[in-house]
């Protein structure tokens, strides 16, 4: 079940992504976050904060496609809150940061 979005970034540059998520169905689909970046898995890492999860995006990853990233955020599967109500949900986030790193700085 992905999401997807394109943004323009500056070429030639590594990225740190932070992802806040509001909520999420269940445990279980929250484990299955996944963040691909034009096509390449990048590992989320969580932080201190709850919630909260880091990604280092290498310039050689966001400069396969000119002018463009498309960021693509998916989960395994999606589930319904309860009985009546029948939508499918899975992950909900708060905001996502996108932010460059300086030389030598990486997510730990």
């Amino acid at each position: 079940f992905p999401s997807h979005d394109i943004l323009h970034l500056m070429p030639n540059s590594d990225y740190r992504i932070t992802v806040q998520i509001f909520s999420a169905i269940s445990d279980e689909v929250m484990s299955t976050l996944r963040l691909k970046v034009n096509g390449e898995t990048l590992p989320l890492i969580g932080t201190d904060a709850p919630a909260r999860y880091q990604a280092t995006l290498p310039a050689e990853v966001d400069n396969r496609y000119e002018h463009a990233t498309q960021f693509t955020f998916t989960v395994e599967r999606t589930d319904t809150p309860n009985e009546g109500d029948t939508r499918q949900l899975g992950v909900a986030f708060d905001w996502v940061e996108i932010t460059p790193l300086d030389e030598g700085t990486s997510v730990e």
